[in-house]
């Protein structure tokens, strides 16, 4: 009865032409209930995430572009942007949240079938006379499965040990996000980053109906392995991740005018003068996992 192979999970490849993002590759899947925009151009990051048609992630005023060298006019959001390994967050001389993202990847095979879709993907982080790292990506959905997943391994391409740190920027945007969502973490530690943050502290778990002048950024030490997003819409975003490997989830949010987003972020280390380095063998690997999952609530 199957006519077609994308009748039931659909894959399409494409290039823009046209606008910001011209020349960009992106591969769009769907799945029957979830649809994503991967960007094969900029690390196979995801830009884009729907549930049932519903938009989820965050698209910056941004969007898609080819990438400066300046963060504030490049970053596009996305439901997933990969920061590092040489940095996460702002250190001078470095590009703001590191050199993985705009990186492309080198798509290694893809396979799809009735009942999945699995991409693989290899994306080299490089410097002449420094960082050497490889990070190979695996994303995978099953048709029908309101999740998706990412395994991802960085490895050390170096006769010589490497200082690496990670974050992995998961963003939520309208219309998922909206005055009631509800920020669940069951952190018993929570630290707001800077004075601002610590103005509104009573609302880090809650977006409020009201535009602020600033970001609001805060470290949840001891989020479980588990993170979720309930948003009045009746939609749940979760996210679970290897928490021996990112111990600690940051929190960024703006309620800034035309800047309306949230994020949350497993990360290796605290941001600023926090910045701890990890450090991988000669010719080490480190592997590891995430799962996205949106789903209705009744």
């Amino acid at each position: 009865m199957l006519n077609n192979i994308n009748s039931k999970i659909s894959l399409l490849r494409v290039t823009v032409n046209s606008g910001k993002g011209e020349g960009n590759k992106l591969i769009i899947i769907n799945n029957g209930v979830l649809e994503i925009y991967l960007d094969e151009s900029h690390g196979l990051d995801i830009l884009s995430l729907r549930h049932k048609g519903t938009l989820i992630s965050f698209l910056s005023s941004n969007g898609l572009n080819n990438h400066s060298h300046v963060f504030s006019s490049s970053f596009p959001g996305g439901m997933l942007y990969t920061c590092g390994p040489d940095v996460i967050g702002g250190k001078e001389g470095y590009y703001q949240h590191g050199q993985y993202h705009l990186n492309p990847a080198e798509i290694i095979s893809i396979i799809q079938n009735e009942n999945k879709v699995v991409i693989k993907a290899r994306i080299d982080v490089t410097a002449l006379f420094g960082i050497n790292f490889s990070i190979f990506r695996e994303i995978s959905l099953a048709v029908n499965e309101e999740s998706l997943k990412i395994k991802d391994t960085l490895v050390n391409n170096l006769n010589t040990p490497q200082e690496y740190a990670l974050l992995y920027h998961f963003n939520l945007g309208y219309p998922f996000l909206a005055p009631g969502t509800k920020v669940i973490t069951n952190a018993n530690h929570v630290e707001p980053r800077t004075e601002f943050a610590k103005k509104y502290f009573n609302e880090y778990d809650m977006i409020p109906d009201e535009v602020r002048k600033d970001e609001e950024v805060f470290y949840h030490f001891d989020a479980k392995e588990m993170v979720s997003v309930a948003s009045p819409i009746k939609k749940k975003w979760s996210l679970t991740y290897d928490k021996k490997v990112f111990p600690y989830v940051i929190e960024w949010k703006s309620l800034v005018d035309q800047n309306f987003a949230l994020a949350l972020e497993p990360a290796t280390s605290l941001l600023d003068e926090k910045l701890k380095y990890q450090s991988l063998p000669p010719k080490g690997e480190l592997t590891y996992q995430f799962m996205i999952k949106v789903e209705d609530e009744k």
